[in-house]
């Protein structure tokens, strides 16, 4: 089936997203990460792919929505394109943000952040006026490469638009799969920071993590703890 072709290559190119972004921030950091050695640099990507997986069912479920329900495969192309543009956009930038940040943290990139979201001043004070150029040319320069990625992975593929009802049992086993890869699996508790955690070196276990996913988690669960119960009453 063609649209699930599409679904499963969309999936694909984020779950290809989160094994970069492991990579440049390793490259980053060049100096801890030589000093884990070849074996446990390789596991990180091992033990993180489980949330590099969740990271991308998440990106994906829109996509996966607007595939499986509506039969205008142009226009979904045309949205999805947008919306995936979009994202690299922001995911980017919050690459780019965690990895300079934990230069100085040593842990990656969460709900933290929020706290001077309304003083951008006291975030920039540090850089000089040089170092924001380069992170801007660097935050284009990398939005752009992964847009035309994109663009050159499916300009040839194709979705079918006819809906039959052959397609039922497909839909069915797409939603089921992106809600077991959603969790991290099929065990009682959901996927969690610490799953991927496998060394006694820090920075093994950081750089298992998704910075993408670590964020979204941190931000939900912050908003959680700080949702003021009594408010109503």
């Amino acid at each position: 089936m063609k649209k699930y072709k599409y679904l499963s290559l969309y999936f694909g190119f984020w779950v290809l997203y989160a094994i970069l972004s492991r990579i440049f921030f390793m490259s980053f950091h060049a100096s801890q990460s030589a000093d884990l050695g070849i074996a446990t640099v390789l596991w990180t990507f091992v033990s993180g792919f489980r949330m590099d997986l969740s990271f991308a069912t998440y990106l994906s479920l829109l996509p996966a929505l607007l595939i499986i329900v509506f039969n205008d495969g142009a226009l979904c192309k045309k949205v999805i394109k947008i919306y995936t543009a979009i994202g690299l956009f922001f995911l980017n930038l919050l690459m780019l943000v965690d990895m300079q940040l934990y230069q100085h943290w040593q842990f990656r990139l969460d709900a933290t952040l929020m706290r001077y979201m309304n003083t951008p001043k006291d975030m920039l004070a540090s850089n000089t006026n040089l170092e924001i150029i380069l992170f801007v040319i660097l935050l284009i320069g990398l939005t752009w490469a992964f847009v035309y990625g994109y663009s050159r992975i499916f300009k040839k593929s194709q979705q079918a638009n006819q809906r039959t009802r052959k397609e039922i049992p497909f839909s069915l086993s797409a939603i089921l799969l992106l809600g077991i890869f959603l969790r991290g699996g099929v065990q009682e508790i959901p996927l969690n920071q610490s799953n991927v955690y496998f060394s006694n070196k820090p920075f093994a276990n950081h750089a298992a993590v998704n910075f993408a996913w670590n964020f979204l988690h941190s931000v939900l669960k912050n908003s959680k703890h700080t949702k003021n119960h009594f408010a109503l009453l």
